[in-house]
């Protein structure tokens, strides 16, 4: 009688785990799709973005425009202000994937550059490609 009350015991425990695990793989589930049908979706096709980080890696600098002038545009980024030397070479895009050309930068635009720093030039950063990211949303409160 008494291995009968062990058994028991034991089934209920495994039944109580299985109840544990299945509520906490729902609260995960719930947690990254929501509580409504309509936020499953499948995977995107992707964006312009993506395809370039794909094809050129992280940007080198990132930061936002000061000021844009033929041949300089001019950053502040988390490193502080820095010079970006642009040139006939440099292409320019937008977020969309759309050309660009420096005339385009407004002052406070978001923007990732790829290049390379210039030592012999005295520490002078070369850009071979500008994207202009799209704002950032702000969140209210």
């Amino acid at each position: 009688m008494a291995q009968r009350h062990w058994l028991t015991a034991i089934g209920a425990v495994i039944l109580v785990g299985m109840l544990v695990c299945g509520a906490f793989s729902l609260g995960v589930y719930y947690g990254k799709q929501g509580f409504s049908g309509d936020t499953l979706r499948t995977t995107p096709e992707a964006g312009p973005l993506v395809r370039l980080r794909d094809e050129f890696g992280q940007p080198d600098l990132r930061g936002r425009v000061r000021r844009a002038v033929p041949g300089v545009l001019d950053l502040a980024t988390s490193e502080g202000p820095r010079s970006v030397e642009v040139n006939t070479e440099t292409r320019f895009l937008d977020e969309s994937g759309a050309t660009m050309n420096v005339a385009d930068f407004r002052s406070g635009d978001l923007v990732a550059v790829y290049g390379e720093l210039n030592t012999v030039a005295g520490r002078v950063f070369i850009a071979r490609l500008v994207v202009r990211l799209p704002p950032r949303a702000t969140v209210q409160p």
